[in-house]
This record gives structure tokens, sequence and C-alpha cells, in this order.
């Protein structure tokens, strides 16, 4: 009879030490998918910011070919250019400045 407690002593610690093995396990990979949750959503972030970047890039990119043409064409000239592409560098730094601080 010795020999059969014996066996079910060490079956129980051996349940026991598996038990707390997994709960350690557990509660590693919970903090390793909250870490992940974490970057995904800075990443999420920074991907919109990049594409909020991207499209107003665009929008200059267009004004600037259209004052261009104007200026090329004479309809416009350096001083109103000027004007425009100053109020335009403020509007885009204030924007930027914005973005940043969020």
């Amino acid at each position: 009879m010795g020999a059969l407690r014996q066996s079910q002593t060490d079956y129980r610690v051996s349940e026991e030490n598996a038990a707390a093995d997994w709960e350690s396990l557990s509660t590693h990979l919970t903090d390793q998918k909250q870490a992940l949750a974490g970057k995904k959503s800075r990443l999420n972030s920074l991907i919109t910011s990049s594409e909020d970047i991207i499209s107003q890039s665009e929008s200059s990119l267009a004004f600037h070919t259209v004052i261009q043409a104007k200026i090329e064409a004479g309809e416009l000239d350096q001083q109103t250019w000027c004007e425009l592409v100053s109020a335009l560098y403020v509007s885009e730094t204030i924007e930027r400045t914005r973005q940043v601080k969020f």
C-alpha cells in the first residue's frame, strides 16, 4: 500500500505543478496579448497620421502645381505667390503641430 500512496502523492504533486505552470504561462500570454494590442493601437494611429500627412502633401502639391502654372502663364505676380505660399505654410504648420500633440 505504501507504493500506491506514494504514486498517488507523486501524481497529485505533478498535477499541481502542471496547473501552476499553466497559470504562469497563461498570465505571460495574457500580458503579451495586451502588449501587442497596445502596439497595434499605436501603429494604427501612426498609419492614420501618415495617411493624413500624405493627403495634405497631395493637396499641397496640387496647389503648388496650379500656382506654378499661373506664374508660368503670367497670371500671378511674385508678391501674390509669396503671400499665398506663406498663408499655406502657416496653416500646414498649425495642422501638423496639432497632429503631433495627439
